[in-house]
C-alpha cells in the first residue's frame, strides 16, 4: 500500500519509478568531450508511480493539489518520502469497478 496524506492505494502500485539526479554528464568543447561530474544530489530525486484509488481518494489528491499541500508521503515498503509535492499526470477509470488508476510524480519540496 501506498500513501500519501490521507489516502491509501487500495494495493502496491502497478509502476514505481526511482529517478535519482544524477549530475554527470560529457560536455562538448573545442578539442571534443569533458566528463562534468558534479555528484548525485539526493535532495533532487523525484518518483513517479502509479495507484489504483477510490474516486474519494482521488477527490482528496485534487484538494491537495488545489490548495498546494504537500503531504507525507510512504511509500509501498513502509520508507517515509517525507513531505513532498506531487503532480497529477493522469487517470484512467478501472473498468468494471468504482476505481481509479492515477499516475502521479512525486516531487522535492
Amino acid at each position: 500500500m501506498f500513501k500519501i496524506g490521507t489516502v491509501e492505494s487500495i494495493d502496491d502500485p502497478s509502476a514505481f519509478k526511482e529517478n535519482p539526479d544524477d549530475r554527470i554528464s560529457n560536455v562538448a568543447c573545442l578539442d571534443g568531450t569533458y566528463l562534468e561530474d558534479l555528484g548525485l544530489n539526493d535532495a533532487g530525486t523525484t518518483y513517479e508511480v502509479t495507484l489504483t484509488i477510490t474516486e474519494a481518494e482521488y477527490a482528496v489528491l485534487k484538494g491537495y493539489r488545489a490548495a498546494g499541500t504537500k503531504p507525507a508521503i510512504t511509500d509501498h515498503r513502509g520508507n517515509s518520502l517525507g513531505n513532498r509535492a506531487f503532480r497529477i499526470k493522469g487517470s484512467t477509470y478501472v473498468d468494471g469497478c468504482a476505481l481509479r488508476q492515477v499516475e502521479l510524480e512525486i516531487l522535492r519540496g
